[in-house]
């Protein structure tokens, strides 16, 4: 008797534990997915390569010579699709993309707008890091701030 009442509430049930099980399972598997892609993330790119682009641009901008406009735009390209950066950065890069071409009048304002733009590569593609200590945990529960 009382296996034909266990037999009856799994024959009820199962059409919902199965699929239950299946999505946990999925989401198990793409947890893990999700985790190992985040630990192959390219590293950031390094600071003697932002470098080497703000000086690169603005030479671009100061002397107006296809080796270096060409080298800037070559330098700022695969960065466009560097996953870990910001998108200041990668507008910033899209900028140097746009402007660093050798012009027929080097004006004033093409040279600051290069300028400009080699700075906000340095400030915006670097990593971001966090000061010692400043896990937000020590803070009281209460505080606004």
């Amino acid at each position: 008797m009382m296996e034909t009442f266990r037999n009856r509430a799994m024959a009820r049930s199962s059409p919902w534990v199965l699929p239950a099980l299946a999505v946990l399972a999925a989401q198990a598997l793409g947890l893990a997915a999700a985790a190992s892609a985040r630990s192959q993330d390219p590293p950031y790119p390094s600071q003697e390569l932002l470098r080497q682009l703000q000086l690169d641009t603005i030479g671009c901008g100061r002397e107006n010579r296809a080796d270096l406009c060409d080298k800037a735009r070559a330098a700022a390209d695969p960065l466009l699709d560097h996953p870990r950066l910001s998108a200041n950065c990668k507008d910033a890069l899209w900028q140097i993309g746009l402007e660093a071409r050798v012009a027929a009048q080097n004006s004033f304002q093409r040279r600051e707008s290069l300028t400009a733009v080699a700075a906000d590569v340095v400030a915006f593609c670097r990593p971001l890091t966090q000061p010692l200590g400043s896990s937000g945990s020590e803070r009281p529960a209460g505080n606004p701030r």
